[in-house]
């Protein structure tokens, strides 16, 4: 028991710090563009249109903003700001399946880690989807659902696929996204 406490503790603090580094590096190639009610708003030069939350420990709560500044996108951002600290919930949850796996040697624990976090991580983004577009999808375009096989692969993301998040059905709060998985994956025909 005592070697499954100093694994996790190890590999927690060890996480932690890649994190928090990543947190600083992502703002050492980044250009400040303003604070705003706390938040402070960062430009990231890239080729696509794209934000991304961070909170930070050492350095508050941040958005990093890719090629320009789009109101839909941040907007969805802000949503992730108020919600738990998950990149510090996904080091908790690995933490303890990888101290699990390392003091058992059996990969079980570190597989089901991450099979849940793939999952907490696409309630998020379906919770943040919802709140930030209030029924409406973000995408101007219509996504093309792909064969069967690339549809499982699509939902093996933090992000639920693009096919869905495009959808109707996706906005209806009743439709949870284990239907959805189900629907799309046993249901529907590609």
């Amino acid at each position: 028991m005592l070697g499954l406490i100093i694994t996790f503790l190890i590999t927690f603090v060890l996480l932690f710090a890649v994190l928090e580094l990543q947190n600083f590096l992502t703002i050492k190639k980044s250009v400040f563009l303003k604070e705003e009610d706390g938040v402070k708003y960062w430009f990231i030069k890239s080729k696509y249109v794209n934000a991304r939350a961070r909170k930070s420990v050492f350095f508050g709560k941040n958005i990093f903003v890719y090629k320009e500044y789009d109101e839909r996108i941040i907007a969805h951002e802000k949503v992730h700001l108020e919600q738990i600290n998950f990149p510090y919930l996904i080091i908790l949850i690995s933490s303890l399946g990888i101290s699990i796996s390392f003091t058992t040697m059996n990969p079980i624990p570190v597989v089901l880690s991450v099979l849940y976090t793939i999952a907490l991580s696409q309630h998020y983004e379906r919770d943040a989807d919802l709140r930030a577009y209030k029924g409406k999808s973000m995408f101007p375009f219509s996504s093309n659902r792909p064969n069967r096989l690339r549809r499982i692969i699509g939902w093996l993301d933090t992000h639920p696929p693009t096919w869905i998040r495009d959808s109707d059905e996706y906005y209806n709060k009743e439709n949870d996204l284990f239907y959805l998985f189900i629907r799309d994956i046993i249901i529907q025909k590609a």
